[in-house]
């Protein structure tokens, strides 16, 4: 049997040039794509205590390490090792590895995405592959509640510009509770929590956020709101659908920038009624 190492830990996005210290969780949770591209391989993965929940109980992972509980040595011997994070250390780790196939970094360049190109295809790229429609995989999780609707408002610190303002969020909050139930995002600070918040609603209206992916994982219906990153990185298996700021007003979208020095950005010209009627093309009533 084929014995694979995976290093995702989140400390840096795939496929930014730059290495900005702050996490990506869902840049953890959307390389599980490449699972499928090893199956019938036993896999290792490698990632941080923040990002474990993730692939806690992930049916294509035969033995999950967490990086904190290391000591010196990767435990096992393997085929092949994949490494997606290009911090120093795990740049010197791998280069110093005897695994005799391997891919990622430093051996592949972090060059954006294509336009038009989902963020699958490029990582499956990254290891010789076409991305062929494959999905996230996650383990189950149970639902600590059941609603029609979720509204996951928040956004990270790496991409404050990704927010819709949150007096939006209650008009439309305040809409939609008039025709279905409503759950406002939860676990904030603890991940469990905020899995099993959206394994509990039937569709989620999101920003482009790790929310929007765990949906996705989970297959349940998605309205995204984009403006500063691009929407055709994100494949929602025909489950979803995104909304983004119309491209003759703000020819400067997506700017992939988490600062904004436009008078008006381009997030808020995303209004209400036009988020309300993409959600109810999508919320079923029922739970």
């Amino acid at each position: 049997m084929t014995r694979v190492l995976l290093i995702k830990t989140g400390e840096t996005e795939t496929f930014a040039a730059a290495v900005s210290g702050l996490p990506s969780l869902g840049d953890v949770l959307r390389a599980t794509v490449l699972l499928h591209a090893f199956a019938g391989a036993e896999v290792t993965w490698i990632t941080s205590r923040h990002a474990a929940p993730l692939l806690k109980g992930n049916p294509r992972i035969a033995r999950l390490l967490v990086e904190d509980e290391l000591v010196d040595a990767v435990p096992g011997r393997f085929d092949v090792l994949v490494n997606l994070e290009k911090t120093e250390r795990w740049i010197a780790w791998a280069q110093q590895s005897s695994i005799p196939s391997t891919f990622g970094f430093p051996w592949s360049g972090p060059s954006l995405v294509e336009r038009g190109q989902a963020w699958q295809q490029a990582l499956y790229s990254l290891i010789g592959k076409s991305w062929r429609g494959e999905e996230y995989v996650v383990g189950d999780v149970a639902p600590s509640h059941r609603s029609h609707v979720g509204l996951n408002w928040q956004v990270g610190g790496r991409w404050p510009t990704k927010a819709w303002p949150l007096e939006r969020w209650e008009l439309l909050a305040k809409a939609l509770s008039a025709r279905c139930t409503v759950s406002w995002q939860e676990g904030f600070d603890d991940l469990q929590q905020y899995m099993s918040w959206i394994a509990g609603c039937a569709s989620l209206i999101t920003t482009d956020s790790l929310g929007a992916h765990l949906a996705i994982a989970m297959r349940k219906p998605v309205l995204a709101l984009f403006g500063p990153t691009p929407h055709w990185e994100v494949d929602f298996y025909g489950r979803g659908r995104w909304l983004a700021p119309a491209s003759e007003s703000f020819a400067c979208a997506p700017c992939r920038s988490s600062s904004c020095f436009n008078p008006i950005h381009c997030m808020e010209a995303l209004s209400v009624e036009r988020v309300l009627s993409g959600a109810m093309s999508m919320i079923s009533t029922d739970v």
